[in-house]
């Protein structure tokens, strides 16, 4: 499967005028209250307002719809979604719990390993970050990753920002060329990441060169995290334990056991799903061929 194959049309091709206009300014706001250290607590809590309102309202229905778009190969034909057939409940089995569970398992065992290479290479990198609250506490650990997890809608409204613009500078390029509507969404996921970056740089003192490559390193594998699974929530999900995790000091206690769920993901389970997938592609929407499952 192309993961990349009409992503960037997906995300803006027929996007809403109004709606437009909200992520503009959205995107630019949040990026400058980041970017630029002049927040005050008032103008923090009005943004976390305006940020729940958009996610719920605005932007969690077309984010959702749009990266999700493209995936109905991968749904059972009408006919066999009711069978009761071992290998269809089955596959309607795993086949969330691929893309969800197991998925957010790898996620997860990536951004642990990516942690501990870059303390590795950078000694107490994390403990150069202070966030301004008392870690170590589950309660403070749940209110604050809610928090983190909404950066997502933020970085996404990045992305449809950038792709809007470079649809705007070039609609001929646009419209003619896969290759440019590529470099679009690639440039739209630098762009978004260095600015996810910067919005970290204040809570380092030691490392603040550093945060921004390593913060921006993060933001793009959350980034990929909803490309790769063709799921928004999957990687709100996914923000949010991270934070939780991480706030709340418990990776140390689970990391191992998440890098072997992940070996075993990668290994046997996930592998097993698509080869599933190509014994039942008769059955798919645009399988190659429609099959009688009595066969």
């Amino acid at each position: 499967m192309n993961l990349w194959s009409n992503l960037p049309e997906r995300l803006v091709d027929g996007f809403p005028l109004w709606k437009a206009i909200y992520v503009f300014f959205f995107a630019v706001d949040m990026a400058l209250a980041n970017v630029l250290p002049t927040a005050n607590t008032t103008q923090l809590a009005v943004q976390l307002t305006l940020l729940f309102f958009a996610s719920v309202f605005i932007l969690s229905s077309e984010f959702v719809r749009r990266i999700a778009s493209g995936q109905k190969q991968l749904q059972l034909l009408p006919e066999y979604r009711q069978s009761g057939e071992w290998r269809f409940r089955l596959y309607r089995l795993y086949s969330p719990l691929t893309r969800y569970v197991l998925a957010m398992v790898v996620f997860l065992a990536a951004a642990a390993l990516f942690g501990q290479l870059v303390d590795t290479l950078l000694p107490s990198f994390s403990a150069d970050q202070n966030l301004g609250i008392q870690s170590g506490s589950i309660g403070v650990g749940l209110v604050v990753a809610l928090l983190g997890c909404l950066e997502e809608y933020w970085r996404w409204a990045m992305i449809v920002a950038v792709l809007l613009m470079m649809r705007r500078i070039s609609a001929r390029n646009w419209q003619a060329k896969r290759g440019y509507r590529r470099l679009a969404m690639a440039v739209a996921l630098v762009v978004s990441s260095l600015l996810f970056g910067l919005g970290h740089v204040e809570e380092f003192t030691r490392y603040r060169g550093w945060s921004l490559v390593v913060l921006g390193g993060m933001g793009l594998l959350l980034a990929l995290a909803a490309i790769v699974t063709r799921r928004f929530l999957v990687a709100v999900a996914f923000h949010y334990i991270y934070d939780f995790l991480a706030i709340s000091n418990l990776f140390d206690q689970v990391v191992l056991l998440l890098y072997a769920l992940a070996i075993l993901s990668l290994v046997i389970l996930i592998p097993l799903f698509w080869y599933s997938v190509r014994r039942l592609r008769p059955y798919l929407n645009q399988g190659p061929q429609r099959a009688d499952p009595a066969r």
